[in-house]
């Protein structure tokens, strides 16, 4: 979904020049006055802010000489404004903070926190976000205060985006839910829909796949009942990442496959071409090569015809993972090289992360554990900065360690991400059969039932080896064949070209069979 940021920017009740209350003066030099702060709100209407700002700064001097401080407060905040959207802040601040200073003098409390608010948004806008955090945390507060629900939730939702920017989750989600709690209560369902979304997305970059999940749904509810088609769309989509975030692939690609029929008839590119990505995705999960293969290419087609790189690095990366899943390691590397380069020109942190991850695998199964363990951290580096989830990743990582004889920071690693397949690899290594068999029969009947084919694959063989080391052999034979016909029939759809290296690939740390 994309990134919605209501401007809580102005949110002025201001107050027309000749409405306030003033001292005996000039009637000429009043009006005068007066005539000049209409002509700056003409102007600033019409997005002349240099213009707007000379006729409110002759205004505001006019003010100052007789005494109109409540004038003063609005005249401030206009300017402050006016320069924020020239993109000129400091200045912006500068005039925020005269108009704070003289509703601070007259106990304005309502243009005390409109004017803190401002200042929330120019200190944010030079991305200096413990500051916005402190101006917006006072807004609030004013805003309940003086019992402003609109006003407060409207800073709410800005003070969240300052905390997403501050990799603090917890306060994004607590931030959006009071948001959404008011916006609810005021029956204002437009932007209650526009920020469950977003909080569905925080709940996502936070691995609360459930909780995102039944905000995208109310999300949806609300988008039905408006007609919104489009965030309809985008909502059906969401819904679809966060079930293959889960492992549900089959209601994963049901989900996209409503948000690809809903963007047809809006012809909406970015809709249809995540609901064709994430089809690929789900596929691959479930082990069927050709179908993610097929949906990717159209993604990453759509993504070149709108010009939209960080998607067609993001579906190539996918595509070089399809290859490491075929064995055609080089080819893999060519699609990740490319999809890294692509991340990194086009700032998508969460992209290099994964494309790296990606490049550690194909490392690993050309034997170069090193070069593997080297790309694996720099994954996870690259998601601590972002406060992304990087627990597969350093899983894998530690499937390095117990290749490389490194057992002991191995064990740890699959240990403390509970890791059952890789705990069972670990006991395997260990002779350990029983207890390896165990692991590997964990969750191997919610995987069958998933059709999660990306493990049940290596359940099978692991139990296989398992039964092996017990001297069970025949029951050895019956996993390992069970494994062996789900591969020939994933290799059997692939054509001969994409089938030549099939056997050299690997099922989740395993050698094909």
């Amino acid at each position: 979904m994309k990134r919605v940021i209501i401007s809580a920017s102005i949110f002025l009740v201001f107050y027309l020049f000749y409405g306030c209350s003033h001292v005996e003066t000039p009637k000429a030099t009043y009006n005068t006055g007066a005539s000049l702060f209409k002509e700056g709100q003409q102007l600033f209407n019409n997005s002349n802010y240099h213009r707007a700002i000379e006729k409110f700064k002759t205004s505001l001097a006019i003010a100052e000489k007789l005494g109109e401080k409540q004038a003063i407060v609005s005249i401030s905040g206009y300017i402050g404004y006016a320069y924020s959207e020239l993109g000129e802040h400091l200045k912006a601040i500068r005039f925020f903070e005269k108009g704070l200073a003289t509703a601070e003098e007259i106990g304005d409390q309502r243009g005390k926190g409109q004017l803190l608010g401002n200042l929330g948004l120019a200190y944010r806008n030079m991305q200096d976000y413990q500051k916005a955090k402190g101006y917006y945390e006072q807004a609030v507060d004013i805003a309940g205060k003086i019992a402003n629900k609109k006003v407060k939730a409207s800073y709410l939702v800005n003070l969240g985006v300052v905390y997403s920017n501050l990799q603090d989750k917890k306060k994004v989600t607590d931030c959006y839910e009071q948001a959404i709690a008011i916006y609810e209560e005021l029956g204002d369902k437009k932007n209650q829909g526009i920020w469950l979304g977003l909080l569905g997305e925080t709940c996502i970059s936070m691995g609360s796949y459930r909780k995102a999940i039944e905000r995208y749904k109310k999300a949806l509810a609300i988008a039905e009942d408006l007609s919104d088609q489009r965030e309809k769309g985008n909502c059906l989509s969401n819904i679809g990442v966060a079930y293959h975030n889960l492992g549900n692939y089959a209601k994963a690609i049901n989900n996209y496959e409503k948000a690809i029929a809903i963007a047809g008839e809006l012809d909406d590119k970015k809709i249809t071409g995540t609901g064709y990505g994430g089809i690929g995705a789900s596929s691959l999960k479930l082990g069927d090569y050709k179908k993610a293969m097929y949906n990717y290419e159209i993604a990453i087609a759509i993504a070149k015809e709108s010009g939209d790189q960080k998607a067609e690095g993001t579906w190539t990366g996918h595509m070089g993972a399809i290859y490491i899943n075929i064995g055609d390691y080089p080819v893999a590397i060519t699609h990740l090289e490319k999809s890294l380069d692509i991340a990194e020109s086009t700032g998508n942190k969460q992209g290099k992360g994964a494309v790296l991850g990606g490049l550690g695998i194909v490392y690993a199964l050309l034997n170069d554990y090193q070069k593997a363990i080297d790309y694996s951290k720099q994954a996870i580096a690259t998601y601590k900065k972002i406060g992304i989830p990087y627990n597969e990743i350093e899983s894998i990582l530690g499937l390095y360690y117990l290749k490389l004889g490194q057992d002991n920071e191995a064990f740890s690693i699959f240990e403390n991400y509970k890791h059952s397949i890789f705990l069972g690899m670990y006991y395997l290594k260990k002779k350990d059969f029983l207890k390896a068999m165990e692991m590997f029969d964990t969750g191997r009947v919610e995987d069958e039932n998933a059709r999660r084919a990306y493990f049940v694959k290596p359940r099978w063989i692991g139990i296989g080896f398992a039964n092996e080391g017990l001297k069970k052999y025949e029951e050895a034979y019956r996993w390992y064949t069970k494994a062996a016909e789900y591969m020939e029939e994933q290799r059997e759809s692939l054509d001969a070209k994409e089938r030549e290296h099939f056997f050299e690939g690997t099922e989740y740390g395993f050698q094909r069979i």
